[in-house]
C-alpha cells in the first residue's frame, strides 16, 4: 500500500512512530498526482515545491 492510500490517522501514527517522514508522505501524495492529472483534471493549481518546503520544516 502506497502512502497516498493510507488514511490520516495512519499516517499520523506512522509520522509518529518514524515509520515515515512528511516529505515521504508529501512525495508520495505528488507522485499519484503526476500519474492521474492528466486523466482527472482535478487541480486548478499545484504547488509541488512549496509543499514538499513545507513538509522538510515540519
Amino acid at each position: 500500500m502506497e502512502l497516498y492510500e493510507k488514511t490520516a490517522s495512519e499516517l499520523s501514527s506512522m509520522l509518529k512512530n518514524k515509520e515515515c517522514s512528511s516529505v515521504e508522505i508529501t512525495n508520495s501524495v505528488y507522485n499519484r498526482i503526476d500519474k492521474v492529472e492528466s486523466k482527472v483534471n482535478s487541480y486548478i493549481t499545484i504547488c509541488k515545491e512549496s509543499a514538499i518546503k513545507k513538509a522538510k520544516e515540519g
